[in-house]
């Protein structure tokens, strides 16, 4: 696996989790 894809898997990761946080916080009614 060459930079390039690592780094847009890691980018894609933490996309992943920031958006999975929010949506997790709006439910709660947490903002």
């Amino acid at each position: 696996m060459d930079a390039k894809t690592f780094g847009n898997l890691i980018w894609s990761n933490a996309r992943t989790e920031r958006i999975a946080r929010e949506s997790r916080d709006c439910s709660t009614g947490v903002f």
